[in-house]
């Protein structure tokens, strides 16, 4: 841990000690006081709106809950679930998942972009790489390509349901 980052804390802490009796003398006021100017905001800011400039929850159309006709891809994540028991619980009954799934695709050697669901999960659902900002970045660094049309797209599969 760097020491200058302790450096205001430990004055703050300092000043806190040194100044305790004052400071406890003055705090059930300003405390008070603060109460008062924020409950005064938020009943002033709340009657500037009109009912109808609220923001309001709008249902999606109820067909964005159902499967295409055409074309549905359903991705299926077994978070933590060993690869070796999966694919003997597939071999068990192949046949049978493979005429109440035609199209499955089972992924073997699949590995995610890190070892934590938390950081794989932009990358799953968004095709975005989780990446952790360092602020000792300096220009000279070559940014990532965060550009979508450069990038390879997805095969197509078409599967039906029975």
């Amino acid at each position: 841990m760097r020491v200058a980052g302790l450096v205001p804390w430990a004055i703050v802490l300092l000043l806190a000690a040194v100044f305790f009796r004052p400071v406890s003398r003055a705090a059930p006021f300003a405390s008070t006081v603060f109460l008062i100017v924020q409950c005064a905001a938020l009943v002033l800011l709340d009657s500037g709106f009109a009912a109808s400039e609220r923001v309001r929850w709008i249902e999606p159309p109820p067909a964005i809950y159902q499967f295409s006709g055409v074309q549905n891809v359903i991705h299926i994540v077994l978070d933590e679930f060993q690869a070796d028991v999966f694919a003997d619980i597939l071999q068990q009954d192949r046949a049978s998942l493979d005429r109440h799934l035609s199209g499955f695709q089972y992924f073997r050697e699949h590995s995610g972009s890190f070892p934590t669901t938390s950081f794989s999960m932009p990358a799953m659902l968004a095709s975005e790489e989780y990446r952790i900002s360092s602020r000792r970045q300096t220009s000279s660094a070559k940014p990532s390509n965060t550009n979508r049309s450069s990038r390879r797209s997805p095969p197509r599969v078409t599967t039906s349901m029975p």
